[in-house]
């Protein structure tokens, strides 16, 4: 049986978590949120790290206020 990597274990851990967050979203569910803003910003390309940030940010202030 295969050991599992402490440094795979550590990143799961690592995710920031805000207080009160309930659920977690699926990347796709981001993916499609991001792709949501780049459409709104024009089509131009470049922001493709802050679009998921964005994204990601967007999605979890959305579940909380639920």
């Amino acid at each position: 049986m295969a050991k599992r990597s402490k440094v795979k274990d550590n990143a799961r851990k690592s995710r920031p978590t805000t207080k009160g967050e309930h659920r977690a979203f699926t990347d796709e569910q981001i993916r499609l949120r991001a792709y949501e803003i780049y459409v709104a910003r024009a089509e131009t390309p470049g922001d493709e790290l802050g679009d998921w940030l964005q994204a990601e940010q967007e999605l979890c202030s959305e579940g909380n206020r639920r």
